[in-house]
Parts: structure tokens; C-alpha cells; sequence
């Protein structure tokens, strides 16, 4: 879910600072509509991205990039979600099962239940859920599962970008520190950011191509290498730092959350 407002006005990859990065980009004054189309095509190879949890924003996710030309894998656990994907059972919006008719005919679209697919991919993004429970406390025992796997699989040069909303610090907590652990140096031979869902389920108005994405590495490499494969799908707005792009999505749900609340009463 994400807000709606003033996105007419706003420009393609949220300016950019510095005239290198402009240069790098060319998507700064595109508007949105364009923006993540161009950098698709600047983009020397197609890579192959690995997308962990098949649900309402890791399907249309994967949907999207494999429309640019990206080879994709999708892992999802729960045997039932593959196969009412395979049957095309899902809810999503009309654009969105046409590319599905189109992936599932395609070679470039794999579906499977097994972790060890993670290592094939160039880069990995983690779109599992963290729902709160009857205390209204966040569950992360599916995000913290999915970052298991995703380091256990890891491989050198990978991209590594988690999209679900969680506490700032989690990215370092869950991925980058583990695959420290392992021997990686995260921001040299791997990479790792966070860039948060903004998906609004069944809205045909502001579908993810034209929403703006925060992204935050753990270094201007890893940002830099995140871009490379969020903006296939999205305008991208770089930030400091996975905490800083982490604290922007925990920002706008409570901006959401105390609006709609205010309005209610």
C-alpha cells in the first residue's frame, strides 16, 4: 500500500545528486512514466533476478522485470501459491495476468519450492510478508526465514535487496552481518540494500512503474548495484543508507495510518 498524493508532479529517478550520478542515471528528468523503461535498456545484460515470496508484491515484481527482458526465478515455499500461479489463479490486475500468461509460456520464468535455485541469480529480492499479531506486534519469522536461505545460497557478486517492511536495521541485522560471518565482504565482492515495497494491490491508476523507490545500500556500490535492478521496474530516489531507506517506509505507513484514522473521525 502506498500514498497517492502529488505523484502527477513528480519527476522520474528522483533527482539525484551529483552530476556523475545524473550522467550514470540519465533518468532524472524523464518523467515517471519513462524513467523505469530507460533504464532498462541501459542495462548491457539481462540479468537473471531471484524473487523470494510470490505474493501480492513479489508476483507483480517479477512479472515487471521479466517484461524488461530479466530472466527470473521465483521462489515461493508454499506448494499451493505455485501451483495457483501455474493456473493463473491469483488476484491481480488485468496488465498484470496478461505478462503472467506471457512468463508462464516463457523459459525465462522459472517457479520452484528449493532455496539452492537462489545461487543461479545475479540478484536476489526478498518480498515475503511481515504481518503484526493479535498484540500488534511485527512478525519476522517469515523475513528472518527468507534472509536465512538467501545467505546460505549466497554467491559472490550477487545483488542482495529486501523490500519488506520491517524495523531500521534489519537489512544489517538479517543479511548484511550474516553474510560477513560467511567470509563475504558486503559492498566489495556482494552487495547489499534495502529498497521498500510501495505496491497498492489493485490499482490500475498508479501501477509500480510510474511509483517512485527509495533505495539504501550498505555502500554507494551496493546502492548503485540495487538501482541497476529496481529501476528495470521503478523510478529510484537513492538514500544514505539501508536505515534511511528502512525509516522512509515506517514514515509513510504512519503518515497513512494517522491521515486515514483523522479523516475517519
Amino acid at each position: 500500500m502506498t500514498l497517492q498524493a502529488d505523484r502527477s508532479q513528480r519527476r522520474g529517478d528522483a533527482r539525484i545528486e551529483g552530476d556523475a550520478a545524473a550522467a550514470r542515471y540519465q533518468v532524472v528528468e524523464l518523467p515517471a512514466e519513462r524513467a523505469a523503461d530507460l533504464a532498462a535498456i541501459t542495462r548491457k545484460e539481462p540479468p537473471t533476478v531471484a524473487i523470494v515470496g510470490l505474493g501480492y508484491v513479489g508476483l507483480p515484481t517479477a512479472l515487471g522485470l521479466n517484461e524488461t527482458g530479466a530472466r527470473l526465478i521465483g521462489l515461493e515455499i508454499s506448494e499451493s501459491r505455485l501451483e495457483a500461479i501455474q493456473r493463473s489463479d491469483v488476484d491481480l490486475v488485468a496488465d498484470d495476468h496478461a505478462r503472467l500468461r506471457v512468463a508462464l509460456g516463457s523459459d525465462s520464468f522459472r517457479l520452484t519450492s528449493d532455496p539452492a535455485g537462489l545461487a543461479d541469480a545475479d540478484a536476489v529480492i526478498v518480498c515475503v510478508p511481515t504481518p503484526v499479531d493479535e498484540h500488534q506486534v511485527p512478525d519476522l519469522r517469515a523475513l528472518r526465514s527468507a534472509c536465512m536461505s538467501v545467505v546460505a545460497n549466497a554467491r559472490a557478486g550477487q545483488v542482495i535487496i529486501l523490500t519488506s517492511t520491517s524495523y531500521a536495521g534489519c537489512t544489517r541485522d538479517l543479511v548484511a552481518e550474516p553474510l560477513a560471518e560467511r567470509g563475504f565482504r558486503v559492498g566489495v565482492d556482494i552487495h547489499v540494500a534495502f529498497s521498500p515495497e510501495r505496491i497498492d494491490p489493485g490499482n490500475v491508476r498508479y501501477p509500480q512503474s510510474v511509483v517512485p523507490r527509495v533505495v539504501g545500500g550498505v555502500s554507494p556500490g551496493c546502492t548503485d548495484r540495487a538501482i541497476e535492478v529496481i529501476g528495470r521496474v521503478a523510478p529510484t530516489h537513492p538514500v544514505s543508507s539501508p536505515e534511511a531507506a528502512e525509516f522512509t517506509k515506517l514514515l509513510e505507513n504512519s503518515f497513512r495510518a494517522v491521515n486515514i484514522v483523522a479523516t475517519e473521525e
